[in-house]
């Protein structure tokens, strides 16, 4: 479930209160992400699964698989990228969540994932790709 923050400004008043500023998270994405429908395939040892990267950033990505990666394995993910090469990348996962699906599948996983050890070449490739 994602939170949508809603900041006030502050209304200046009369009473001895402290303003709690440090109760509001602050933003902590360090990329743009952009909206996107991406297939993919999640790879940990000899099993795949299929999937679909709906929010790409350079650092990482939020994808909707049919079933539940175990998190405590290593997995690359092949991004399929129509005009070029597929795209292969180390990620781990950062969260998850349960979906209801649109089809007739019980539920979808979203998996926020994050990139890592990107080569300086699939760097650039994610930065063409969100561009």
């Amino acid at each position: 479930m994602r939170l949508k923050l809603r900041l006030e400004a502050r209304i200046p008043a009369t009473s001895s209160l402290p303003c709690r500023t440090d109760l509001i998270p602050q933003a902590t994405r360090q990329h743009p992400r952009i909206e996107v429908s991406v297939p993919v395939t999640l790879v940990a040892g000899l099993d795949e699964i299929h999937g679909e990267i709906v929010d790409l950033s350079v650092s990482g990505a939020f994808i909707l698989l049919p079933q539940l990666p175990d998190p405590t394995r290593p997995f690359r993910l092949i991004i399929d990228l129509a005009d070029r090469p597929p795209l292969i990348l180390a990620a781990e996962i950062v969260r998850f969540d349960i979906r209801p699906a649109d089809d007739h599948a019980p539920h979808l996983y979203g998996v926020a994932v994050r990139f890592v050890n990107v080569s300086d070449e699939a760097c650039l490739t994610l930065l063409d790709v969100l561009c």
